[in-house]
């Protein structure tokens, strides 16, 4: 998710064109699952090296993408499935530039984050349970933006932010 054409690379899908991005950290050599990881690690530094401000966008644009409350679908799309569905159709919908559910829920716990830590009297173990909840959705947050952005990858962040939309 981090390269000159990181769009095209997310935007590929199972097939020929997903078997070919596959193929490459083989073709230099890398046999293992960890060799092939490290490959791409390798060529995201270089791209950070060689292009900082590109880079830096991309991250900017993937940190929208996150906060976008359309699920962004990775190899699935779910909106394709909610005709076949009557309970996606009511839990997976959009309204213009809404979406729900995380259109309603990041918002929600945006509010819920500032109103739980602007709370005088909580016991030091709600705040630290605060805190901890907090930061997990911000490192895994940031975790995604630092690979590539999914509905599915963004699920568990989610779960941890229905405690702070609760109390937004």
């Amino acid at each position: 998710g981090n390269n000159p054409d990181a769009q095209s690379t997310i935007a590929i899908r199972p097939g020929e064109a997903w078997r070919r991005l596959a193929r490459e950290a083989t073709a230099d050599g890398a046999e293992t699952r960890a060799r092939q990881s490290a490959y791409f690690f390798r060529r995201g530094i270089a791209y950070l090296v060689n292009d900082p401000l590109g880079f830096v966008t991309g991250l900017g644009r993937k940190t929208l993408e996150l906060l976008n409350g359309r699920e962004i679908p990775r190899n699935l799309d779910p909106y394709v499935h909610r005709d076949d569905s009557r309970l996606l159709s009511a839990l997976l919908w959009r309204a213009g530039p809404f979406a729900f559910p995380f259109g309603l829920l990041a918002p929600l716990a945006a509010v819920g984050v500032v109103g739980s830590f602007t709370d005088r009297n909580p016991h030091p173990r709600v705040r630290a349970g605060r805190a901890g909840l907090l930061a997990f959705v911000v490192a895994y947050g940031a975790s995604i933006v630092l690979i590539f952005v999914s509905g599915r990858y963004r699920l568990p962040m989610a779960m941890a932010m229905i405690p702070f939309a609760a109390f937004g």
